[in-house]
């Protein structure tokens, strides 16, 4: 059994810790080929292996060769690609159904890529110093545990509890099976993505596989989500405050 870096937390007393950090330093180490195959898209094959989910991981450091890609060939199958297909457009259905209100809307993402929710009033999402704090949850079978009525349910347990913010579901073929950022947050403070997270915890219980966290950097004129930032070598550059809460994915709590 091979160990695989940043996976910590893992058992009956609740969700396992994701440290994409340590998974990318990981993956530098032992398949640098791979990690420098990106441009700033969602279909580099370094950008790919990072957000894998971690039943995949110990494959991919294993061999020389093997991607994202080859994975979701090799497991895919038709049956797999229908139920993926109804579960994206019940999704879809339910944010066009959905009655907006002052603190709870349908996002801003391309519904035909994304499902999400605006919650709360929180202008842009990006905090004072031009990062968006993030909170990342991987599902449990999300077909299973994430439709239309998860989605929306998930919307209104993050308003009961004070968020700001948003976050969106990528309704892309394969993407929840093979990819662990299967609900992403983002948020303008740290003490609403550390909200984010405690919702999820609570909302989906035993479905909740791991959490993470992140920043996107929103200083430049093109912004860079937390994975590519990784890709880019920023996370050594960060803040200490900025780092030190995405290191303390696990422990969010709702003021």
């Amino acid at each position: 059994m091979w160990f695989v870096a940043g996976v910590f937390g893992c058992g009956s007393s609740g969700p396992g810790v994701l440290d994409q950090a340590a998974w990318y330093d990981q993956l530098v180490e032992r398949r640098p080929a791979l990690m420098e195959q990106h441009d700033g898209g969602v279909d580099d094959p370094a950008w790919q292996a990072l957000v894998l989910r971690p039943r995949y991981r110990n494959e991919l450091l294993r061999s020389p060769t093997l991607t994202y890609e080859d994975i979701v060939a090799r497991e895919y199958d038709d049956a797999e690609r229908a139920t993926d297909d109804a579960w994206a457009q019940s999704l879809r259905d339910a944010q066009t159904a959905f009655q907006p209100t002052a603190t709870l809307r349908p996002g801003r993402y391309p519904l035909e890529v994304y499902a999400s929710f605006v919650v709360g009033s929180p202008g842009r999402m990006v905090g004072a110093e031009g990062f968006s704090f993030k909170t990342l949850l991987e599902i449990d079978d999300v077909p299973a545990h994430l439709g239309p009525d998860g989605f929306v349910g998930f919307a209104e347990a993050l308003e009961r509890a004070g968020f700001a913010g948003d976050f969106k579901i990528d309704l892309r073929p394969g993407a929840t099976r093979f990819q662990f950022n299967n609900v992403i947050v983002h948020a303008p403070a740290a003490s609403s993505a550390a909200c984010a997270e405690a919702t999820g915890r609570a909302y989906f219980g035993g479905h909740l596989r791991h959490v993470a966290r992140g920043v996107d950097d929103m200083r430049g004129e093109r912004g860079v989500d937390w994975h590519h930032f990784l890709l880019t070598g920023g996370d050594d550059a960060l803040p200490e405050h900025l780092r030190s809460f995405v290191k303390a994915a696990g422990r969010g709590r709702c003021r």
